[in-house]
């Protein structure tokens, strides 16, 4: 885990929730919309849910 990694999680988890693209972009500091593109790679569920299975961990319920 880096700083770097959490940033990334935080601009992605923020962007999912409804944060628009430009609050975030000014967020992070950004000066240009495309950066902050690179931050927002939204997670897919379905990835998500078969990373967890494969480590074996349950479903939360």
């Amino acid at each position: 885990m880096t700083p770097h990694s959490l940033r990334h999680t935080h601009a992605t988890r923020m962007f999912e929730q409804g944060m628009r693209e430009l609050t975030l972009q000014k967020r992070l500091g950004h000066a240009s919309p495309d950066s902050t593109r690179v931050y927002t790679r939204v997670s897919d569920p379905i990835v998500v849910a078969e990373y967890r299975q494969a480590l074996g961990y349950e479903e939360e319920k």
